[in-house]
């Protein structure tokens, strides 16, 4: 029987753990951009490229001979052909380049300009920004209903209508814990203001999630097009054809799964450790960089470990959507598609919560993440994390956080399209480019929270009387300090 974790093991390296999930995630990185390199120096994204212009020349030459024919329209034809832009002004190449890059910069300010705003109402307000968050899913549902009876989908409107009463429902139920979460909300979000590094680590994974989708896309553009190529088909009707191979198929998106996966985890990793050295009173002035630090050396194997778990389980699930979604006509098959999905769904959300807490163990201790799977076991069963699990509300308030973000970027994006008179594209492209940018950063941001919320519950259900007065946490704790041991 192992050793129960020790307060003197908290923040100490033990080597290097699961070393081998790291070796072989470093490994699959290289033959990754290998590959890349090859596919380059082959000529095949020369071949891709000459194949993309082909069918571009393709599609204008209909419309070249459609322009010929509206020009026996003398005074119509650039009426026609020009976007109605507010002023009537025509759009050439170069404003509409400009006018886009001016659009995706103004949307990446506005995006980190919500995303400090979002955290200074968490400390100012946490409490309100719980009670908004909650009640706004039961408003949501009952909008949609409103729009699914006026579009004349009764049974749509039905079906909002349950989900809306189902969480008004939920909203009187843990109407008593909206105060307790507030608080913790509260407490992580003055953690990372006192560490403000912590932001421009969360910056740095986006950038690297950008990189790593790009990387990826290179590596898997090769594969279809010549598949596609030979067949003489569209990438859609190669995914559905065996000549691709769904050993491709698996390795390709176990690829992407694994190291998206890995990033965000890594991310979870340092905001759990800072928030854990702040708990303890533990090297807090240079928490950000000691929590870095860890997750990049010592711990990076656990983080590889568990990412791969969840990768695998996604892959498994994006192949019996597949199955589900298939042109094949095969109902039997995409019966058997729905239910994988649906179980594969339910096994996803399960091994996350365990790798959550999994994870932010290692961050403390410095285990290897078979041991910390072990230590959230023992805890559940004990019964010393099932109060706190029950409380954790943070997964709504950082939902509906995304949401709200991405919705303030699109509404400023197009606002800042329509008062530049673009054309309404325009104005739509702007919105869509807003919102996903917003969504992007704040889903970052939110992310970060909750991993201090969750690190929070551990590090109070291990050692509760690591707590002592003029700890900030001190007061937020100590009322449910009878919970912390059955």
């Amino acid at each position: 029987m192992e050793s129960p974790l020790r307060t003197e093991d908290r923040f100490k390296s033990k080597g290097w753990n699961d070393i081998a999930f790291s070796g072989l995630f470093l490994l699959q990185f290289v033959a990754v951009i290998c590959w890349v390199g090859y596919s380059y120096g082959q000529g095949k994204y020369h071949a891709v490229a000459h194949q993309v212009n082909n069918k571009a020349d393709q599609m204008a030459s209909p419309m070249a001979e459609q322009n010929s024919e509206l020009s026996a329209f003398p005074g119509q034809t650039v009426q026609l052909l020009r976007y109605p832009a507010p002023g009537d002004r025509h759009m050439d190449h170069g404003d509409a380049v400009l006018h886009l890059g001016v659009l995706v910069i103004f949307g990446i300010f506005m995006a980190f300009v919500v995303a400090c705003v979002w955290m200074a109402l968490l400390q100012l307000y946490p409490t309100a920004m719980v009670w908004v968050s909650l009640i706004a899913m039961p408003v949501v549902f009952v909008a949609l209903a409103a729009l699914s009876f006026m579009y004349g989908n009764t049974m749509g409107g039905v079906v909002c209508l349950v989900m809306a009463a189902f969480f008004a429902f939920y909203v009187y139920m843990v109407r008593h814990r909206i105060e307790w979460t507030g608080k913790l909300f509260k407490s992580v979000s003055i953690v990372f203001a006192k560490g403000k590094m912590i932001f421009a680590v969360g910056l740095l994974m986006i950038l690297l999630q950008a990189v790593w989708q790009i990387m990826w896309l290179l590596a898997a553009i090769p594969f279809f097009h010549n598949e596609s190529h030979r067949v003489g088909t569209s990438n859609a009707q190669v995914q559905g054809n065996p000549s691709v191979g769904l050993g491709t198929i698996f390795v390709l998106l176990l690829s992407l799964y694994w190291g998206s996966q890995v990033l965000v985890n890594t991310l979870h990793v340092v905001c759990c450790g800072v928030v854990a050295r702040w708990y303890f009173q533990h090297e807090t002035e240079s928490a950000v960089s000691k929590s870095a630090g860890a997750a990049c050396t010592n711990l990076f194997g656990s983080i590889c470990f568990g990412s791969l778990l969840i990768a695998i389980i996604q892959v498994l699930k994006r192949m019996a959507e597949m199955m589900r979604d298939g042109d094949s006509g095969n109902t039997v098959m995409m019966v058997i598609g729905c239910i994988a999905v649906c179980i594969l769904g339910c096994i996803e959300s399960l091994v996350k919560f365990f790798n959550t807490y999994a994870l932010a163990i290692c961050s403390i201790y410095g285990v290897g993440f078979i041991r910390a799977g072990k230590e959230v076991l023992s805890l559940l069963g004990d019964g010393r994390m099932d109060m706190f699990t029950n409380y954790n509300l943070a997964n709504i308030v950082s939902f509906f956080g995304v949401l709200a973000g991405g919705g303030a970027v699109a509404a400023t994006n197009s606002l800042l399209a329509w008062r530049l008179g673009l054309p309404m594209p325009f104005i739509a492209v702007g919105g869509l480019l807003g919102f996903l940018t917003g969504i992007s950063v704040m889903g970052i941001v939110t992310r970060m929270t909750e991993s201090g919320v969750e690190v929070l519950f551990i590090c109070f259900a291990k050692e509760p009387e690591a707590l002592v007065p003029g700890n900030e946490l001190y007061d937020v704790f100590n009322e449910r300090k009878p919970f912390a041991r059955r």
